[in-house]
C-alpha cells in the first residue's frame, strides 16, 4: 500500500527523504521509530521456516526474461534470500554461469567497503572527502553481499581497478570488461571506460535475485556518466582521491562520483512503476523469492528518452541550476 502511494506521488517519497536528512528533529523521530521496529523484529515470535526455493525455477524465470547462452549477465543479489535454495554461494554462482554458458560472462557489483568513508551528515559535506582513501581491489570486503565476495575468490575472476561501483566478473569477457576502467582524467564509476558501460554496450541483461531491482539498479548511472554533455543537473560530481593498492603495485588515482546529496531525489517507487508499465522490467515470484530482470540497452534508452529532465530523480522545487 505504501509503495503504491509513493509511486503515485513521487514528490512525497522525495520530500520525506529530504525532511529526514535536513531536519534533525525529523531524523531523531525517524531513528526512534526504526529502532522500535527493529526491537519488535528481534523479540517477535520466530516465523515458520521459509519454504524451499527451487533454483531451477529461478533460472527458468531468467530465461523467460530473455537471458540466453552467450549473454553478459549482471546479477544483484541477497544470499540471505537465496538460502532456502539449499545451495552454497559457489553453487549458485555455478548455476548462473551454466545459464550463460561457456561463451557468456557473469558479473556482479562488488562495491568496496572503504575505510574512513564519510557517514551520516558528513556524506553531504564535500570537505569530508578531501583526503586520500585506500582501495584494495583484491579485498573481498564488499557492501554488495556474499555472492560477489565469493566470486572474487574463484578462478578466472576479474575486478575493476575503479573504486566506484566496482564490479567482479567471470567469463571470456571478464578481463576486457575491466580494461581501461581508470583511463582518462578523473573517470566516473559508470562512464565510457567503465565496466558498466561495457555491459551496456554488450546489451547485458540485469537481474535482481531477492533484492529490489530499482534500489539496486547501478546501471541507471550509465545514462548520467556516459552522457554528461546532456545531463541537465550541474554540479553533479565531486572529485575524490584514492590510493589503489593492487597486486602488481600501488598508485594514486583521482576519480569523480555523484555527490551523495543527489541520491535524496531518487524517486524509486515511481521509477519501479514506470519500468513495469513500459515493459522494460519483468518480475516473478519464485517460491517466495522476488526475481526481476531487464535489458540494459532498453533501460538506458528509456531513461534518456524520458521527457522529464533528470529522470528518474524528482526535484519538487524544479530542476536545480537548470542549464540553458
Amino acid at each position: 500500500m505504501l509503495n503504491g502511494l509513493l509511486a503515485k506521488f513521487p514528490s512525497v517519497e522525495v520530500g520525506v527523504r529530504l525532511l529526514y536528512w535536513r531536519v534533525p528533529a525529523a531524523r531523531r523521530a525517524g531513528d526512534v521509530v526504526r529502532a522500535q521496529l527493529a526491537r519488535r523484529r528481534r523479540t517477535a515470535k520466530p516465523a515458520s521456516a521459509p519454504l524451499p526455493i527451487d533454483f531451477d525455477r529461478v533460472t527458468a524465470a531468467l530465461r523467460e526474461g530473455g537471458v540466453r547462452a552467450g549473454d553478459v549477465l549482471v546479477v544483484h543479489s541477497s544470499f540471505g534470500a537465496l538460502k532456502p535454495t539449499g545451495l552454497s554461494p559457489e553453487e549458485i554462482i555455478g548455476r548462473l554461469l551454466s545459464l550463460v554458458g561457456p561463451e557468456g560472462t557473469l558479473a556482479m557489483p562488488a562495491i568496496p567497503i572503504i575505510a574512513h568513508e564519510p557517514s551520516g551528515d558528513d556524506k553531504f559535506n564535500d570537505a569530508a572527502y578531501d583526503r586520500v582513501f585506500e582501495y584494495k581491489p583484491g579485498s573481498r570486503r564488499v557492501q554488495t553481499g556474499i555472492l560477489p565476495a565469493t566470486m572474487m575468490a574463484m578462478s578466472g575472476a576479474a575486478r575493476s581497478l575503479h573504486p566506484g561501483n566496482s564490479m567482479v566478473a567471470i567469463g571470456p569477457e571478464a578481463a576486457r570488461m575491466m580494461e581501461g576502467n581508470i583511463a582518462g582524467d578523473a573517470p566516473t564509476p559508470c562512464g565510457p571506460t567503465s565496466s558498466w558501460a561495457y555491459c551496456w554496450r554488450r546489451g547485458a541483461k540485469v537481474a535482481a535475485l531477492g533484492v529490489d531491482l530499482v534500489h539496486s539498479l547501478t546501471m541507471i548511472h550509465v545514462a548520467e556518466d556516459c552522457f554528461e554533455e546532456s545531463w541537465p543537473v550541474p554540479d553533479w560530481y565531486r572529485r575524490r582521491r584514492f590510493r589503489v593498492v593492487a597486486e602488481d603495485g600501488a598508485f594514486d588515482l583521482a576519480v569523480r562520483e555523484r555527490k551523495h546529496g543527489w541520491s535524496q531525489y531518487y524517486a524509486e517507487r515511481a521509477f519501479s512503476r514506470d519500468l513495469d508499465a513500459a515493459g522494460v522490467s519483468r518480475s516473478w515470484n519464485v517460491d517466495g523469492l522476488p526475481v526481476h530482470c531487464c535489458e540494459s540497452g532498453a533501460l538506458v534508452d528509456f531513461l534518456r528518452s524520458h521527457p522529464r529532465p533528470g529522470y528518474p530523480y524528482r526535484f519538487p522545487l524544479g530542476l536545480p541550476g537548470r542549464r540553458a
